[in-house]
């Protein structure tokens, strides 16, 4: 099962292309022939080199086979925008204001205070629905990442580095 957007690559095309010649050799010739696509692959996003290679099969060897994004089957829209701004209230306390923007209406927002990339997304606040916090930091310098989840399940995600009490 891919995660949301995870990326189809060329190994993707490279496998179904075998696959498809070996499963019903007389449909994938019959396919060719007519110049209909001998399949469909199904993904959120293709790489470059998967788009690059349907297109030599296409031009060199008259093989079709069919990239379909999710999106043009199944409409889940967009994922929200999110915007995120702090302003220090008093020393080493920050009120943090998030805004997120989605067609189907912002559920909730997450807060990550002591965020790292490398780590990922780890929320000390979960289902925040006005997306304002106040939140007291340690003087030296901070990721800070707020997490927006729409009434579809999609995410989007801002983040800022603070300096505390540094000049």
């Amino acid at each position: 099962v891919k995660k949301y957007k995870e990326t189809v690559g060329r190994n993707v095309v490279d496998n179904f292309f075998a696959a498809a010649q070996r499963h019903d050799k007389r449909l994938f010739e019959k396919n060719k022939a007519a110049q209909k696509p001998v399949g469909h692959i199904i993904g959120f996003t293709f790489s470059r080199g998967a788009i690059e290679e349907v297109a030599r099969l296409r031009l060199k060897e008259s093989i079709i086979i069919d990239l379909k994004k999710v999106s043009e089957i199944v409409p889940y829209g967009n994922p929200p925008k999110v915007s995120l701004s702090a302003e220090e209230v008093e020393m080493y306390k920050y009120a943090f204001e998030a805004s997120a923007e989605s067609e189907a209406g912002i559920d909730f927002f997450s807060w990550d205070f002591d965020h790292n990339p490398k780590k990922g997304f780890q929320p000390n606040v979960v289902f925040d629905k006005e997306g304002k916090q106040v939140h007291k930091l340690a003087p030296g310098k901070h990721h800070v990442a707020v997490k927006a989840v729409d009434k579809l399940g999609l995410e989007g995600t801002d983040t800022m580095k603070l300096k505390v009490g540094e000049q």
